[in-house]
C-alpha cells in the first residue's frame, strides 16, 4: 500500500529531528538500512506492518502522515463510540 509523499517526508523529518539514521531506524523496526533509504526516496511502496513500525519508533500515527480524517456520513461510527459487544456483534456479521 503507498502512503504517498506525506508519509515519506514525516518518516525523513522525524528520523533526523531525533537524530536517527537510517541503519538505527532499520534495526529499532526490522528492515535493513536500504530498505528504510528505498521507502524514504519513493523507490518501492512501504507495506502497513513497515509503515506502522516505523510511524510508533518515530511517534506519529499513519492518520497524521497521510492527512486521513473522519469521512462525513462515514456508515460506521467510530471505533470509540462502540462497546466492546456491539464490536464484536459487527464482526460477527
Amino acid at each position: 500500500m503507498e502512503y504517498g509523499e506525506g508519509f515519506r517526508r514525516m518518516m525523513f523529518a522525524r528520523r533526523k529531528r531525533k537524530g536517527m539514521t537510517q541503519t538505527e531506524l532499520g534495526a529499532e523496526v526490522g528492515i535493513s538500512q536500504h530498505g528504510i533509504s528505498d521507502y524514504e526516496c519513493g523507490k518501492t511502496s512501504i507495506p502497513i506492518d513497515d509503515a506502522a513500525a516505523i510511524a510508533a519508533v518515530l511517534e506519529f500515527s499513519l492518520d497524521e502522515a497521510t492527512k486521513l480524517t473522519k469521512r462525513e456520513g462515514a456508515l460506521y461510527p467510530s471505533a470509540d463510540r462502540l462497546s466492546l459487544s456491539t464490536r464484536f456483534k459487527m464482526r460477527r456479521a
